[in-house]
């Protein structure tokens, strides 16, 4: 599990957005969005 906050950076990809069940990255000048369906793996707080 990794904790995150926009500005932050996976790799080589750059957190732009989190909301409650969608993280947008960006790497390399490509977006890339996480979805988390009805899985708890995205949340907004800790």
């Amino acid at each position: 599990m990794h904790t995150v906050k926009v500005g932050d950076t996976i790799g080589e990809a750059l957190v732009k957005v989190i909301e409650a069940k969608r993280v947008l990255l960006n790497a390399a000048g490509k977006e890339i969005v996480l979805h988390g369906g009805n899985m708890q793996f995205l949340t907004r707080f800790r």
